[in-house]
């Protein structure tokens, strides 16, 4: 059910960046008109960290790398999909001619990496496909008060795990990680 859902957003999500080549104002012709002659677009994934957590997985296993291998390869592979059908719509990207795709494709790439740190925290998830920026901390706001930030979803299992307490989220945000806090289980 999740791949549908996952699939299901990627052809509008592309379709809404290569409209947005075409409504961009560019600061420079040579820009412009780079930017329009390879329609370049980058989907990317957020959130990867908290999908780990929520399904059990360390970031630093092989598990996670097998998954992120799968994410990624399901996102080119629809996503250059949806491109090859916009073009047949809206017609190749105009470099295509020569280029290493054999079917028309309306974008040149569809994919990247992109740094979404201000846009993480705007949806509430982890940044990109980076681990977790931390488990803990106290975020600095307003004449001097300290605010306890945690990660929703390690605090939900420290909540079912039945180790959660501000105490101790305080000394993780003071450490800086979870080495060598023996109030957390190993397991």
């Amino acid at each position: 059910m999740l791949w549908e859902k996952f699939e299901r957003t990627i052809p509008p999500a592309v379709r809404f960046l290569d409209n947005v080549i075409d409504i961009n104002k560019y600061p420079l012709r040579e820009i412009d008109e780079i930017t329009h002659a390879n329609r370049k677009i980058g989907l990317d994934v957020m959130g990867f960290a908290d999908m780990l957590v929520q399904i059990g997985i360390p970031y630093n296993s092989e598990d996670a790398l097998k998954t992120g291998e799968e994410i990624m390869c399901f996102l080119e592979e629809k996503s250059h999909a949806s491109s090859e059908r916009l073009a047949e719509e809206r017609g190749a990207f105009p470099n295509f001619p020569g280029n290493i795709f054999k079917k028309p494709i309306r974008n040149s790439t569809a994919t990247t990496i992109a740094p979404t740190g201000t846009i993480s925290i705007i949806a509430g998830c982890s940044s990109g496909i980076g681990p977790l920026f931390a488990i803990s901390f106290v975020r600095n706001i307003l004449e001097g008060t300290k605010l306890l930030e945690v990660n929703p979803y390690f605090e939900a299992v420290e909540k079912e795990r039945g180790f959660y307490c501000e105490e101790l989220m305080m000394k993780i945000a003071k450490q800086g990680n979870l080495a060598g806090i023996d109030e957390i289980p190993r397991t």
